[in-house]
């Protein structure tokens, strides 16, 4: 894939993201419970996985595991959980207010990005602009949280 279209991944991604919490929100809870969804989504991903072994060619490769530190091996459980746990939340979260409402308060998240890479590991990749950005994201979340609130007290 030439590079300039791989500056068009995360859009995808976030094209999926949107669909799939739409989706998820007219599923989890009225036709499945938040459980049996977690474990249907886990089974198509392995097979998404599959398929993206055979097609990309790089098979899965636990042998660099045996030279790994203590410290590698947290970092690579920490990376695979940490997300997974996202995941749930935000399957509670569509669940339990909306899937507008938890896209919108998930555009925080490159705040934490930004925060948990300079507080883990020291990145320094800020500088004005994506310090305005910031801003502007987490004041949008705000509003949105703040909107919902006064939206739920008004019913």
């Amino acid at each position: 894939m030439p590079t300039s279209m791989l500056v068009l991944l995360p859009f995808v991604a976030a094209m999926c993201y949107g669909m799939g919490y739409v989706l998820i929100e007219r599923v989890v809870g009225i036709h499945i419970n938040t459980a049996t969804f977690y474990a249907i989504n886990t089974v198509i991903c392995i097979l998404v996985l599959l398929w993206f072994v055979f097609w990309q060619g790089e098979p899965v490769d636990f042998k660099s595991f045996s030279t790994a530190t203590a410290q590698t091996w947290l970092l690579i459980i920490m990376a695979a959980a940490v997300p997974c746990l996202g995941w749930v939340f935000t399957i509670y979260a569509i669940r339990h207010t909306s899937a507008v409402f938890t896209a919108f308060a998930e555009t925080s998240y490159p705040i934490f990005t930004m925060a948990f890479g300079f507080l883990l590991f020291g990145i320094r990749q800020v500088n004005l602009a994506t310090i305005i950005g910031g801003v502007i994201i987490f004041m949008g979340a705000v509003i949105m949280v703040y909107g919902q609130n006064i939206g739920q007290s008004d019913e």
